[in-house]
């Protein structure tokens, strides 16, 4: 793909733990590191603040991604990063749908959207990658690397921006009813996202 959220979740958190309906019920959080978790990533280089926030923006940093690639993870709090991400959900185009989600939940009270924006969403492909031990334990290594598996909707719609680092969060619904025609490549696991002839993701 050559659009994508610098987001990567762990296949096992879809397929084991809460299973594609049971998933968009998970507010999924960046640290401390467990099972309902998602974390930063970046194609063969690491995933900082500045490379991040430009993601964030224009969502096309570092070329093309596809099945088999290799990512770095970080689920660290990067504040900048999650300024950057607030601002994209109140500027984007989408809102939240109810019909795939149900009822929008409150607004968490250390949101960094502002109250007359909420119910936007920032919405884009994510990396899903494969790491076996990740739900077993309580989670999983986010400082290494990982072979991107598949690639999943997400939609984020809140962000915890202050308070505690362990509050300040990503808050997701995956979208795994309805298909978006992104492309992915053969053989590559998708949840909401459909091939559309070719072996990598285009915007």
């Amino acid at each position: 793909m050559s659009c994508f959220l610098p987001i990567a979740i762990p296949q096992c958190l879809i397929e084991e733990t809460h299973g594609e309906e049971g998933v968009q019920d998970v507010d999924m959080v960046l640290n401390p590191p467990g099972a309902d978790n998602v974390g930063w990533m970046r194609p063969d280089g690491n995933p900082n603040a500045n490379w991040l926030r430009g993601q964030i923006r224009d969502c096309e940093q570092d070329g093309d991604l596809a099945m088999g690639d290799i990512v770095d993870l970080n689920n660290g709090v990067i504040n900048s990063a999650l300024s950057e991400l607030a601002d994209a959900v109140e500027t984007g185009d989408t809102s939240w749908d109810s019909s795939v989600w149900g009822p929008l939940p409150a607004q968490a009270p250390r949101s960094g959207i502002a109250r007359n924006l909420y119910g936007g969403t920032w919405e884009a492909p994510a990396v899903v990658f494969d790491d076996p031990s990740y739900c077993q334990g309580g989670g999983g290594e986010w400082t290494g690397t990982a072979q991107v598996s598949g690639f999943v909707w997400v939609a984020v719609y809140d962000v915890v921006t202050s308070g505690p680092a362990s509050e300040r969060t990503i808050r997701t619904r995956i979208d795994t009813t309805r298909s978006h025609k992104v492309g992915t490549g053969s053989g590559g696991l998708s949840y909401g996202v459909e091939a559309s002839g070719g072996a990598r993701m285009v915007r």
